[in-house]
């Protein structure tokens, strides 16, 4: 997560509604996470960001945890010449991790 863009989004977002952090942390606990139209986010789905500035990013979602709308989890862009993958050539990476000598 960036530590800037968690700063500025919380004090904009204190500015504009008058909540503080922990009363948001407090009501968030227990629930899923959420995208701008209510749909409930799960990582690994396809996502298009539509920030505020600059283009659109077309990607799969990962490493987002509940609790955190702000600067939550990592887009990985999907591509024009992606690799199109066999699956019968492929590891889930934590199966390939848990064969690697420690």
């Amino acid at each position: 997560m960036c530590e800037y863009c968690d700063k500025i989004r919380e004090q904009e977002f204190q500015e504009r509604n008058g909540i503080m952090l922990n009363q948001i942390n407090i009501f968030n606990k227990g629930r899923s996470m959420h995208y701008k139209n209510g749909r409930e986010a799960k990582n690994g789905d396809k996502i298009i960001l539509l920030p505020s500035y600059g283009p659109p990013t077309i990607g799969i979602l990962y490493d987002a945890t509940v609790g955190n709308d702000l600067c939550n989890g990592f887009i990985a862009p999907i591509k024009q010449g992606d690799p199109c993958p066999n699956l019968k050539e492929c590891l889930h990476l934590d199966d390939f991790l848990a064969l690697m000598p420690k």
